[in-house]
């Protein structure tokens, strides 16, 4: 599978006009053009995980089993259908940045109110 372009500068879309033009017409090609969303950043996701520890410790929880119940509570979630049959998938790598920010803020406001953990903010992480 072809790695997708992305257009961030006037150079870039040159680009993809030359190699677009240079398309041998003689075959089909389908194209699509759709605004670029960034999924969740490395430092998201290693924020996110340093939660998970903390809590997994703090509540005695393997973090695996932290992690699932968390994205059960918070995360959204997609619907798969398959053989007649419904279930809904939760998964937060499909997250972009905002809404990961969105449900690691959920996750943190959980941890403060309802387990009485408080969790390291990314400022904090620095302090040590």
């Amino acid at each position: 599978m072809a790695k997708p372009l992305v257009l961030h500068t006037e150079r870039d879309r040159q680009n993809a006009i030359a190699l677009l033009s240079k398309l041998n017409l003689k075959k089909p090609w389908q194209i699509e053009v759709k605004q670029y969303v960034r999924h969740r950043t490395l430092p998201q996701n290693a924020l996110y995980w340093k939660w998970i520890q903390a809590i997994a410790h703090e509540t005695g929880n393997d973090p695996d089993d932290v992690h699932e119940a968390l994205k059960h509570k918070f995360c959204p979630f997609v619907i798969v259908r398959m053989g007649g049959e419904e279930q809904a998938v939760f998964s937060t790598k499909r997250l972009n940045t905002a809404d990961m920010s969105d449900y690691m803020d959920r996750v943190h406001a959980f941890a403060a109110s309802e387990l009485g953990i408080a969790l390291p903010l990314p400022e904090e992480m620095h302090q040590r």
